[in-house]
């Protein structure tokens, strides 16, 4: 019980956007020490807001997350659950609750210990972020952005051309950004529809 609690403090620490920098350091520290699985998903949420750095902090908001993406590579595959449950969580504010995964996305590259293992959590993030109408697009840019730079697949091509329909222009545009890098043959006869449509 005493170390639950001490990982319930430590996470308030790591998720607070007001606390001081240096104490959200620290934390983040002592989180990885534990290494349970708590303490892990309590790291991951400190991608879920952005710190604005203030007079009380040398520590800015990139280098906080840098931080953790350091620590949680370095623990390896252990960690892989927690980051699939972060990927598909709903951890944001009321209003928002899709947080950033950019960060969770490239922890889940660098750990996970085979390409397919890789894919099925990416497939699974997909699915859980369908193409259609969404008051913040955000993560479903960060997911076409990664799976552009991953690597080349036609399954890949296959699962996002219906967001090439999708209500949000950013994600219409980072989708055929991502069908471009994979060029795969599939893709050419819808990308040449949107040609006919001057406004796309």
């Amino acid at each position: 019980n005493r170390k639950n609690r001490s990982i319930a403090r430590l996470g308030r620490v790591v998720a607070s956007s007001k606390a001081a920098g240096e104490d959200r350091w620290a934390a983040l520290l002592d989180l990885q020490k534990d290494g349970s699985g708590e303490a892990v998903y309590a790291m991951l949420r400190r991608y879920t807001y952005t710190a604005e750095v203030g007079t009380r902090s040398r520590v800015t908001d990139e280098q906080e997350k840098n931080l953790v993406l350091d620590l949680l590579t370095e623990m390896g595959a252990v960690v892989l659950p927690e980051v699939h449950r972060f990927l598909l969580a709903e951890e944001g504010p009321s209003g928002s609750p899709k947080h950033s995964i950019s960060y969770a996305l490239r922890i889940l590259d660098e750990i996970s210990p085979d390409p397919e293992t890789t894919w099925r959590i990416l497939n699974e993030v997909i699915l859980a972020n369908e193409p259609g109408y969404e008051r913040d697009p955000s993560r479903k840019i960060e997911l076409l952005t990664f799976l552009g730079e991953w690597r080349k697949d036609p399954r890949i091509t296959d699962v996002i051309l219906p967001y090439l329909d999708d209500a949000d222009e950013g994600v219409r545009f980072q989708t055929v950004v991502t069908l471009l890098r994979q060029g795969h043959e599939t893709a050419k006869a819808p990308l040449l529809v949107l040609l006919e449509n001057r406004d796309e």
